[in-house]
């Protein structure tokens, strides 16, 4: 009789312990697809279409002019684009307070005011004015939580086209080049 007893606690302590085997594997194969989800939810912005704008004067050489650019949600859930802030050549542009909901594929345009000095006007006019322009703009994604984009662009401002940009690249000082 005592023989049985402890044949059927071992059996039966067998299983406890095989469910908790299997409990624990299901419980690693749930945080391994929790964080794949994760992953394939995560949101991004796209910053394109950099250009000059609203030149003034619009011919000849202008004081000041803006540089422009949308912002695109390419994720198929909608964010809150929450601020935009830049800088030229390491002074602050503009922070722009926004609060726009972004749905997918969704463009939201920003521009950043540019007053030229008068040796910048004089490389304007002999197409050797280049600006550096970075910043970020925060938002928020579809689950609330708060992120940065960068952006970083050199632009070559002249008066004959809309402005070349390039990817924002530091400068080396001469001794290091």
């Amino acid at each position: 009789m005592q023989l049985a007893l402890i044949i059927i606690t071992a059996i039966t302590a067998g299983i406890i312990a095989w469910q908790a085997w299997e409990t624990r594997r299901a419980s690693t194969a749930m945080r391994r697809s929790l964080k794949l989800q994760e992953i394939a939810a995560q949101q991004w912005l796209l910053i394109e279409g950099w250009r000059i704008e609203a030149r003034d004067p619009a011919t000849g050489i202008p004081d000041r002019f803006e540089i422009a650019a949308e912002v695109t949600n390419p994720t198929g859930a909608p964010l809150t684009i929450v601020s935009v802030s830049a800088s030229v050549d390491g002074f602050p542009a503009i922070e722009l307070k926004i609060g726009n909901v972004l749905g997918p594929n969704e463009p939201c345009k920003f521009a950043v005011p540019v007053s030229l000095s008068s040796d910048q006007k004089d490389w304007y006019k002999e197409y050797r004015l280049s600006l550096g322009i970075r910043g970020s703009v925060m938002y928020k994604d579809a689950l609330g939580e708060s992120k940065a984009q960068p952006f970083g662009k050199t632009c070559n401002c002249d008066p004959g086209t809309s402005g070349r940009f390039y990817d924002w690249q530091p400068v080396k000082p001469a001794a290091d080049r």
